[in-house]
């Protein structure tokens, strides 16, 4: 049949047979354009720059890029003697002005380019100084922010409010104040934090990870020379931490930042394609500090750009890094995180000034009963003294510390105990004593009874737990003593754990009136009992009774006969 036929049978076969043939043809139309992607798990978006279809896979390599900003303080700024006046650091202007300018740079594109994903860390207090100020930059920075959040494309973690370098907190024993320095942190900040942090020292010395944990911490960024995995075919590059298994760990790569901020974008697809070679299995997190200079923050943004371009790599903030295990049910390895092992060297006179603030603040934490505003400034400015960057212990660093303790003794200097000699009617009595507080605060506090010699305070009464809520003005309480001799003292002490708020001395002597009186009234029985028993004798003995009456009769008759 030629095809002049078969053309003149088509067009004469009936209806439904050229539906058919018809449906055929699409089928086979669109099983063309699939096959490409066939087998392919793929996801399309569109490329803002481009307007062509974007295609990531999931088996791509997840790229998680952490921008950081840690603020650089001023040189040679003094803090002054009033504590209330200096809650803020003072910044490099300049370094503070480029840092801004980059981090609303990379807030813009995020928002811009549904393709960008990006894991910011910023110091709390300079974020706080930023989103503080009345400027139009800060302004600018908020709306930037706000809108980028909103995308859950930038994640922006939580950090300690001073910024700490955890190994420096541990050196010096203070590593339990990572929970305050989480704490503070969100109640001072007004932006919403992810349950991830990326910590100064990129170090987690031991046990900082169970305080993670307790302050809602999920994973933390580690410097990837301190991490050891146990399994050496883990997925992903995330870890679950060998010291506790609820935090999980994204190593980092702390080397290559500057590649991301260079003027050459192909060294960061140079720096992913060497690292994709050596960890075909792996996942790769990096970070770059977006604070050093100018134009760093779009620099940047063309690194990010060049990445999701390049199919081989999927970008990610570090929680989508995690999710994406979980998603597909794989099971993060154990990993040993190995701390430090050689801190920089510190003055050792600014050590002593934050401990010993820190202690004060703690003590002051630890007798509270009630809020208060200056212990929110104690307590502020004793972690401003820890603050990461402060190099070496400079006099900024410890003038904050002075200030916390002025703050915080400023409170317990205000209690008092008020008391004055006391003279007991016996050898049993109470003594009174006036605790005044001139603050606005109450405290829980305990009291602690230093005996003299002869002095025993008795068991029972207001002082039978010895710990007592002292409010704000006069308070008065009994405290019920036994004295056996003539005169003692009584040391009284107003403590919280080893911290001594304030103590006194109380003379007590005893009158001896019960004593005397328990004589006199012996001396008077035993006279009443001499005179009942001459009595009794006298009316048992009828002899004497004759005898005094004949005696009676015989004076009578003497006297009538004279």
């Amino acid at each position: 049949m030629s095809n002049e036929q078969k053309t003149k049978s088509m067009r004469t076969a009936p209806l439904y047979v050229r539906f058919c043939l018809s449906i055929a043809s699409l089928f086979l139309i669109g099983l063309c354009f699939a096959l490409p992607a066939f087998g392919e798990d793929a996801t399309a978006a569109i490329d803002p720059d481009t307007g062509l279809p974007i295609t990531t896979q999931q088996n791509s390599t997840d790229v998680c890029i952490i921008a950081r900003v840690t603020g650089v303080p001023a040189e040679n700024v003094v803090v002054n003697g009033d504590f209330s006046a200096v809650t803020t650091i003072a910044w490099d202007e300049t370094y503070s002005a480029l840092a801004l300018e980059n981090v609303s740079t990379l807030c813009d594109a995020v928002s811009k380019d549904s393709s960008l994903h990006v894991t910011l860390a910023i110091s709390p207090v300079l974020l706080e100084s930023w989103l503080a100020t009345d400027t139009d930059a800060g302004g600018t920075l908020r709306s930037s922010l706000d809108k980028a959040l909103q995308t859950n494309r930038l994640e922006l973690v939580t950090l300690g409010y001073g910024d700490p370098d955890f190994s420096f907190l541990y050196s010096i024993g203070c590593a339990d104040d990572i929970g305050a320095h989480y704490a503070f942190a969100r109640s001072a900040l007004s932006v919403p934090t992810s349950n991830g942090t990326v910590p100064l020292s990129l170090d987690l010395p031991e046990g900082c990870a169970s305080l993670l944990v307790q302050n809602s911490i999920a994973w933390t960024a580690v410097d990837s020379s301190l991490v050891s995995p146990l399994n050496a075919d883990s997925a992903f590059g995330i870890y679950t931490s060998y010291n506790n298994r609820d935090l999980s760990i994204i190593s980092v790569d702390s080397t290559q930042g500057t590649a991301f901020i260079g003027e050459d974008t192909t060294q960061v697809l140079g720096v992913l394609s060497s690292f994709l070679a050596s960890h075909p299995d792996g996942a790769y997190a990096g970070i770059v500090d977006i604070g050093t200079s100018e134009g760093a923050g779009e620099r940047l943004v063309a690194s990010l750009k060049s990445i999701k371009g390049d199919s081989r790599f999927s970008l990610k903030t570090g929680s989508e890094a995690i999710a994406t295990i979980d998603g597909k049910g794989l099971i993060p390895s154990l990993a040993d995180v190995r701390a430090r092992e050689t801190i920089s060297a510190v003055d050792e006179g600014y050590i002593r000034e934050v401990t010993n603030a820190r202690r004060n603040t703690n003590a002051l934490r630890d007798v509270l009963y009630s809020s208060s505003a200056t212990y929110d400034t104690a307590l502020q400015l004793s972690l401003l003294s820890e603050y990461g960057n402060w190099k070496e212990g400079t006099d900024t660093g410890i003038a904050y510390a002075n200030a916390s303790t002025q703050a915080a003794l400023s409170m317990l200097s205000g209690i008092h105990i008020y008391v004055e000699p006391m003279v007991l009617a016996g050898t049993h009595g109470s003594i009174p004593i006036v605790l005044i507080n001139d603050t606005d605060a109450a405290y829980t506090v305990n009291l602690d009874f230093i005996e003299g010699d002869n002095l025993v305070v008795s068991d029972g009464g207001e002082t039978e737990s010895n710990e007592i809520i002292i409010y704000s003005g006069q308070n008065y309480i009994q405290i019920p003593v036994e004295l056996t001799a003539q005169r003692s003292t009584l040391g009284i002490a107003v403590h919280v754990g080893d911290f001594t708020i304030t103590q006194n001395t109380i003379s007590i002597t005893t009158s001896h009136i019960d004593q005397i009186t328990i004589v006199v009234c012996a001396v008077l029985g035993i006279l009443g009992l001499i005179l009942l028993i001459s009595r009794y004798f006298r009316r048992k003995n009828p002899l004497n009774q004759v005898d005094s009456e004949q005696n009676g009769k015989d004076d009578i008759s003497e006297e009538h006969v004279s």
